[in-house]
C-alpha cells in the first residue's frame, strides 16, 4: 500500500473545527477522532493519507490526496473498521478537502497533557500524539499540482520530523484547540514541516 506524500477543509470547515475542539471543563483535554484516508483506484494499490472529523459524519483530509469528485474514498479508524466516504467540497488552493461519513462512535484522540502542540497522526493503525513545535507563522508559496500556478497561503513552519501519509493530521494545541493542518514536508530538512493555518 502506497502512502501519499505529505503536501493539505475547505475555508468553511474551519469554524466547525473550532467549535469542535474549544476547550472545556471536566476531563483531560483531547484532539480530534484521527482516520486513515484511503483512496482506491481502480486498479494499483490504494494511496493513504490522513484525516480527521470535524463534526459528525464529517471528516477532513487534504484535497491533494482526491484526483476528483469522483475518486473512490474510503476512511479507516482504529480497529481496522472502513468505511465508505464521499466527497462533499474540495478548496483546492488551500489543499483541503470535507469528506462525508456515516456517523457513528468515534474515540477521541487523547492529549500528553500540558506543554507543546502535537500533530496526531496514524501510526500501525492507531492515533499518536507527535510532538512539534511551531516556529513561525510564514505566508507560503505553494503549487497546488504540478505546472499549476503558484498560491499562497497562511502556514505555519514547524519543527517536526512527518513520515508520507501524514498530510491531513491535525495539529493541536495542548487544550485541544485545532490550529492547523499538516499539508507538506520540507525538500530540503527532514525536521521541517508545514501546517494550513486555520484562523476564524
Amino acid at each position: 500500500m502506497r502512502r501519499a506524500a505529505a503536501a493539505v477543509v475547505v475555508l468553511a470547515v474551519a469554524a466547525a473545527v473550532f467549535a469542535l475542539t474549544a476547550p472545556s471543563a471536566g476531563p483531560p483535554p483531547s484532539g480530534p477522532a484521527v482516520v486513515d484516508v484511503l483512496l482506491e483506484p481502480r486498479s494499483g494499490p490504494a494511496t493513504v493519507a490522513t484525516g480527521f472529523h470535524s463534526g459528525d459524519g464529517r471528516v477532513v483530509t487534504v484535497a491533494h490526496l482526491l484526483p476528483g469528485r469522483s475518486a473512490q474514498v474510503r476512511v479507516r479508524s482504529d480497529g481496522g473498521r472502513t468505511v465508505r466516504a464521499r466527497i462533499l467540497s474540495v478548496d483546492r488552493r488551500a489543499d483541503l478537502a470535507l469528506l462525508a461519513v456515516r456517523p457513528g462512535v468515534r474515540r477521541p484522540s487523547p492529549l500528553p497533557g500540558p506543554g507543546s502542540p502535537h500533530l496526531l497522526v496514524r501510526r500501525d493503525g492507531h492515533s499518536a500524539a507527535l510532538p512539534v513545535k511551531i516556529r513561525r507563522r510564514i505566508d507560503a508559496r505553494i503549487r497546488p499540482r504540478p505546472g499549476a500556478a503558484p498560491v499562497r497561503r497562511a502556514a505555519l513552519e514547524l519543527d517536526a520530523r512527518v513520515r508520507q501519509g501524514d498530510s491531513g493530521a491535525p495539529l493541536v494545541a495542548a487544550d485541544g484547540t485545532t490550529l492547523g493542518v499538516l499539508f507538506a514536508q520540507s525538500s530540503g530538512r527532514d525536521d521541517t514541516a508545514f501546517a494550513v493555518a486555520l484562523s476564524r
